[in-house]
Formats: structure tokens, sequence, C-alpha cells
């Protein structure tokens, strides 16, 4: 950007200034952290933070960046103070889109009556593996097997359909997955088709 400067003239328009430098920061920090490095500034609070309870480096920056910005009201205004906040909270959530891989995987738990012509189905259309979990129902006491999978989010109507077709009644719960590793996902699969066949 030294040697290609891009001047955009956004003087007018303070919102649109904090989403894009929200944006922007949020990039660059977010490949930073991925790598497991630090800019040697707040960062390296919100790092130990992660490590020591778990908290995202989003979560733990937005909240350094909310406390510093209140005990600067007393030399800033209350709308110069928002707008950084904004910023801020941009910049948060890209950061923990980046480190999350850029999307998440769905994860389906599938119950219903005929779990393995689901998961059989599932393997064929999708080349998606299944694992069976064995159940027992609370009411009937009665054992069964739920069908556990995890697919692109892509492939989630095609997961839905072959329930709906199978086993309208089935009960299915959905989750998002934060990470996701292993053959089908940080492994290469064998290409499908758009149409998927």
């Amino acid at each position: 950007f030294q040697k290609f400067p891009i001047l955009i003239n956004l003087d007018h328009d303070k919102l649109i200034s904090a989403l894009l430098a929200g944006l922007l920061i949020g990039i660059g920090l977010g490949l930073v952290f991925r790598f497991g490095s630090t800019t040697g500034g707040s960062d390296i609070i919100a790092r130990i933070i992660e490590q020591k309870f778990g908290v995202t480096m989003g979560k733990s920056l937005f909240a350094i960046d909310a406390i510093v910005l209140a005990m600067s009201l007393i030399y800033l205004n209350f709308a110069e103070m928002m707008y950084t906040l904004i910023m801020s909270f941009v910049s948060a959530n890209v950061i923990n889109f980046i480190q999350d891989g850029g999307y998440s995987a769905r994860e389906f738990m599938i119950f219903s009556s005929q779990p393995v012509e689901i998961a059989d189905k599932i393997m064929k259309d999708l080349e998606r593996g299944s694992t069976y979990i064995n159940i027992e129902g609370a009411y009937k006491r009665a054992p069964g097997k739920a069908v556990y999978i995890v697919v692109d989010p892509s492939e989630v109507r095609q997961v839905r359909e072959i329930i709906e077709e199978i086993d309208p009644k089935a009960f299915v719960s959905i989750r998002i997955v934060s990470e996701q590793l292993g053959e089908g996902f940080t492994y290469l699969r064998k290409k499908r088709s758009i149409f998927g066949r």
C-alpha cells in the first residue's frame, strides 16, 4: 500500500470508514493470529486469555478495546467512541471468522427408526462417512442407533432431503462445527459434480 497508495475520501461518512477499517484490521490481525503470532500490543493479553480460559481472541480484543474506549470518554465525544467501537466489533468478528478457517461445517445427529438406510444413502449420494451411536430411548427404554455425520455447509440441503425421503418422522439435531480435521475436510477427497451426481 505504500508503493501503490489507494486514496479513498471517506471524510463525509464515518460509518463506512469504521466498517472498512474494521474489515481491513480484522483481515490483517486474523492472518497474524491464525499462524500463532501476535503484533506485540494488547493482542498479547488476548492470546494469554485464549490459552488460559478458552475465550476467542476476537472477543478478548473487543472487550479490551471497549474498556479503553470507555476510559477515553474524557477526551473523546460519545459519537466518536461509538464509531470506534463499531470498528472494533467488525474487526473482532472478522478475526474470529479467519481463525475458524473461513467457514464452519455442520454436524448432524439423526435419531430415526431407519438409521442404516439413512447412513447408506448419505454415503452413496454424498460420499460422506457416518458413525452409529448406540442409544436408548428414555420413554420406551428401547435400544437403537443414532447416525452422526459432519458435512460441508453446501451439503446440508441434500442431507435434509435424504432424511425427509427415508424417515419424515426422524428427530434431527444440526449444529455448527467451528473446526474439522481429517478425511473429507483437510485431506483431498474425490470431487463430485456440482449437481451432486
